[in-house]
């Protein structure tokens, strides 16, 4: 497994942090005010990922996105699924993980780490919305938005 690398993050849930490039999916941004992007979804292999998911951490990230304008513009969530077409927002992240703020019509790359809960289904993914009203110039928001798993 040569695409195995170690992640430079400092977690509370694993040491070891490995990921695989099999397990970092990413959505390139085009998104406009009321829109919803979602990644690639991520497949555990195995309708009952625990114990798998025992001590996994879900990764959500953002590069540095363009196009914005205003306070709040993005907020990032993680959705299960166990046949990879009806998705759900993972009931213990029913908020916000990863919020994108803008700054002069620009926001900073950003991460957020959280641990997957043992109910997790066999296929995770990112959501990434702005709210109706949500500041974007008329092009839309140009940047990125990234899950990886991290073992």
């Amino acid at each position: 497994m040569a695409s195995i690398t170690s992640s430079n993050a400092n977690a509370p849930f694993n040491s070891l942090l490995l990921t695989d490039a099999s397990y970092t999916v990413a959505v390139s941004t085009g998104l406009t005010a009321g829109s919803t992007s979602y990644t690639p979804s991520v497949n555990f292999n195995t309708a009952k990922p625990y114990p798998t998911t025992a001590k996994v951490i879900a990764q959500l990230s953002n590069t540095a996105l363009t196009g914005t304008s205003g306070s709040l513009i993005t907020y990032a969530g993680l959705q299960d699924s166990a046949d990879n077409s009806s998705f759900a927002a993972i009931p213990c992240f029913t908020s916000s993980i990863l919020n994108a703020t803008d700054v002069a019509g620009s926001v900073a790359a950003g991460t957020a780490q959280v641990l997957l809960p043992p109910s997790v289904r066999q296929y995770v993914r990112a959501s990434v919305t702005v709210p109706t009203g949500g500041a974007v110039v008329t092009s839309g928001i140009t940047g990125s938005f990234g899950l990886t798993i991290l073992m």
